[in-house]
């Protein structure tokens, strides 16, 4: 039993910060998009707010959110999980809007990497390696948390 314990004592403290290190960083969870509105009929406010409501309601569990930007010329989503499937995950959301026959821009694919800021997305939380906000403990059982959107 002594030798377990001074086995575990040994090796936790090791493969904790190896644990901390598998997780991705925001930057590896974040795909964004350009939105051209040239062939969209309705006001982009109001394709805004519906994408806003059908989000609401059939959000892939995989996002941590989105944020759209000034002039509604930008779109981004941060995963808090498969990040490796980011861009798949976001054509699956935005073939989602479509089904619900919302008229949406063309979007245009943003070259990674795409780095957390407040002009882009900036969400932070348990779920990326640079996700904690300095000094502040985390429960690991939070949401992710909006620290400000464009």
């Amino acid at each position: 039993m002594r030798r377990i314990l001074l086995f575990i004592a040994i090796l936790l403290p090791v493969a904790l910060p190896a644990a901390a290190e598998s997780l991705p960083t925001r930057s590896e969870c974040i795909v964004g998009y350009r939105m051209d509105w040239s062939d969209v009929a309705q006001d982009r406010r109001d394709v805004v707010n519906a994408i806003a409501q059908v989000n609401r309601e059939k959000r892939l569990r995989d996002f941590a959110g989105l944020a759209i930007g000034k002039f509604q010329r930008k779109i981004y989503f941060q995963l808090r999980s498969r990040c490796a499937d980011k861009a798949e995950l976001a054509q699956e959301q935005i073939d989602i809007w479509r089904a619900e026959g919302l008229d949406l821009p063309r979007f245009e694919r943003i070259p990674d990497p795409i780095y957390p800021s407040t002009d882009t997305i900036e969400m932070r939380g348990p779920y990326w390696s640079d996700g904690k906000p300095d000094g502040m403990p985390f429960d690991p059982t939070s949401r992710p948390q909006n620290i400000g959107f464009p």
